[in-house]
């Protein structure tokens, strides 16, 4: 894992960023937020304006698209707001941030051993992490039940912070397949334990993308599925024979299978059953504003069943709700596009197309449980990688086309 010391900058930027969205975006801890994130930018454009990279960057798809959306949730925000608040500000600064994550992983990409240079942040990321939930939630850690849901004291509510735990697991169990680090497989494990006590089911189709990876990157493919049955075995185990994960996670999705499917000894889940509920409700009241949508929090607004709730629960529903057919288009076309040609070119490059291509799928499939557009940075982690793994292809690709016809037109 060495790490080229002019590359130090995006490093440092890109660590402050991931721990700042997962640890502090809370109102106890904002000003901490506000301090890191700052700090993180700086340093990441400081970076890109040295190395003359900030203005070739900043013409790529990947900011253009981000430019485009967050200046719709802005308009829609100001001008269309149907109820509650719209914190324009925050959401801008969202924007930078991201646009400055982009930066760091093109520049990581600019590499062949790209993933020795995105290790490092995610790794060092996930163990502050770690250890800081150690040291704000050891009282819920150290007690005798464990009968509390981990997370509560970070950026969001556990859920959040489940999927950020997922987000960086992805890294990591991608770098241990490929490598073998060993540091980096306790880190791992210890950060699927964090994510199962968080007790958010996403957890679990991050953990199954995962397993999936292991086996398509295996060269031994029988003794890659062997590994994934135990580890499969072993998952299954934690989360419905040891008590603790039990009452965590393993009964509720037991109660969700049951609701969704009508299983004979299930509980009767009322957030499956809502959750349902407020999807149906979302293509019902999007069908009434079909192309331009209500406006800024509309779902919540038209909506009378679920008017306790400020949301749909479901990117899907709410991106149509607010923004219509239109603002959806312009939201999932480019990962429908990102992941076609993933899909395409995988034997081209099978290490950065398959990654790129799992992160994406597995971000489209939780956005039908999870509201991402208007969250904190982690969620655009994915198809921001996709960005910056195609676009530099793209780049690169161009580069040598330049190269050879200027060979060529010498001779």
């Amino acid at each position: 894992m060495r790490l080229n010391i002019f590359s130090s900058p995006y490093v440092i930027g890109l660590t402050l960023l991931l721990i700042a969205n997962v640890c502090f975006y809370d109102l106890e801890t904002i000003k901490i937020y506000q301090i890191m994130t700052i700090m993180g930018v700086l340093i990441i454009f400081g970076r890109s304006m040295i190395d003359k990279s900030f203005y070739q960057n900043i013409k790529h798809r990947c900011v253009k698209y981000l430019i485009v959306l967050y200046l719709l949730y802005t308009i829609y925000g100001l001008y269309f707001l149907r109820t509650g608040d719209y914190n324009d500000d925050m959401l801008i600064f969202t924007c930078v941030q991201n646009i400055a994550i982009y930066f760091c992983l093109i520049s990581f990409f600019n590499h062949d051993n790209w993933i020795d240079y995105l290790i490092i942040p995610f790794i060092l990321s996930a163990t502050f992490i770690i250890l800081y939930i150690f040291s704000v939630e050891k009282n819920i850690l150290l007690s005798a039940q464990l009968d509390e849901r981990i997370g509560g004291e970070l950026s969001g509510n556990v859920n959040t912070v489940g999927y950020s735990m997922g987000t960086l697991s992805m890294v990591l169990f991608y770098f241990f397949i490929k490598k073998k680090n060993y540091f980096v497989l306790l880190v791992l494990i210890v950060d699927w334990l964090i994510m199962l006590l968080t007790g958010s089911k996403k957890t679990i189709l991050i953990i199954l993308v995962e397993l999936i990876m292991a086996y398509y990157y295996s060269k031994n493919k029988r003794k890659a599925i062997l590994w994934v049955i135990i580890l499969g075995v072993g998952f299954y185990y934690v989360l419905f024979n040891i008590p603790v994960f039990y009452e965590l996670i393993g009964q509720r999705v037991e109660d969700m299978f049951g609701t969704m499917f009508g299983l004979p000894n299930a509980n009767y889940s009322h957030s499956t059953d809502d959750r349902e509920g407020m999807i149906n409700e979302g293509f019902k009241l999007w069908l009434q504003v079909p192309l331009f949508g209500g406006g800024m929090n509309y779902f919540s607004y038209a909506t009378k069943i679920y008017s306790n709730y400020g949301y749909s629960h479901c990117n899907v529903t709410e991106v149509l709700c607010n923004f219509g057919i239109m603002g959806f288009l312009m939201y999932y076309v480019p990962y429908i596009k990102n992941l076609f040609t993933c899909i395409k070119n995988y034997k081209l490059d099978r290490d950065r197309y398959v990654f790129g291509g799992a992160w994406l799928i597995c971000s489209m499939v939780l956005s039908w449980c999870m509201v991402q557009f208007s969250d904190i940075c982690i969620a655009y982690i994915p198809i921001i990688t996709s960005f910056a793994l195609l676009d530099n292809k793209i780049i690169t690709n161009n580069y040598i086309k330049k190269k050879n016809v200027k060979v060529a037109a010498s001779n």
